[in-house]
């Protein structure tokens, strides 16, 4: 572990805080679990801090679906508002940070965009209670060897 991770004063100021992320956590969306994993979080004074850390290239610049995704747990799971919780991506390699906020509107569009992406998985199962996928024949294959290159799932395809 590098020594400027152990010193960092995000480390010190989180330990003996008040808030604690279970290792698989999440809320409810409309019926929907939402899984988080949140790296470390904290009170602070006026809100709290959700920091999660990065061990490669950070994406780049912009707001974070995986940030915002935790200020919506900091919203259902602690009541607070989305502006009073810090968000911060701090990237290990680099040894950079990025701070960010999020406002009610960003959580609008977050939440949007996740009951979007849980439609479009829920149309490929013919039975959605038990997670009944549809036929295998229903799933287009990629041509594309690019795409497929990345595939966790090559051996389908083959």
């Amino acid at each position: 572990m590098p020594k400027k991770f152990l010193h960092l004063r995000y480390i010190r100021h989180a330990q003996g805080a008040s808030s604690k992320v279970e290792k698989f956590s999440f809320f409810d969306l409309e019926g929907t679990k939402i899984w988080a994993v949140i790296d470390c979080s904290f009170r602070t004074e006026d809100g709290a801090t959700i920091i999660d850390w990065k061990t490669g290239r950070s994406p780049a610049s912009g707001g974070s679906l995986q940030l915002a995704c935790y200020a919506m747990y900091g919203r259902e799971k602690w009541g607070m508002k989305p502006e009073k919780i810090r968000l911060i991506e701090y990237n290990l390699l680099s040894d950079q940070k990025a701070e960010t906020s999020v406002t009610e509107g960003e959580i609008d569009n977050t939440r949007a965009y996740i009951k979007g992406s849980v439609a479009d998985m829920q149309s490929l199962l013919i039975d959605v209670e038990n997670n009944v996928p549809k036929e295998e024949g229903s799933f287009k294959k990629v041509e594309d060897d690019g795409i497929r290159d990345r595939c966790n799932f090559k051996k389908v395809c083959n």
